[in-house]
């Protein structure tokens, strides 16, 4: 969906994501941090977490270990990763 309430603008996303309740894992990649700082300054919740990994548009096949080893800590933090 593109246009004026598209989330992909960012000022129509940043509503959204500041309204998020649920625990989130955000993981960026790619060769700017920019997107993974604007993300930061949003408001999130103790068990949320935004990581920048530098990484490539598909770090699940660059670094597939890597990226294993952020989905299964997020989701065994005291939370589990999800709303109980």
């Amino acid at each position: 969906m593109w246009g004026p309430d598209s989330l992909g603008r960012r000022s129509v996303a940043q509503s959204y994501l500041e309204r998020r309740k649920c625990p989130v894992l955000v993981v960026y990649s790619g060769v700017s941090a920019e997107a993974a700082e604007w993300e930061q300054s949003l408001a999130h919740g103790p068990y949320d977490q935004v990581v920048w990994t530098g990484a490539g548009h598909f770090l699940h096949q660059e670094r597939p270990a890597e990226f294993a080893r952020l989905i299964r800590d997020w989701l065994h933090q005291p939370q589990g990763g999800v709303d109980t």
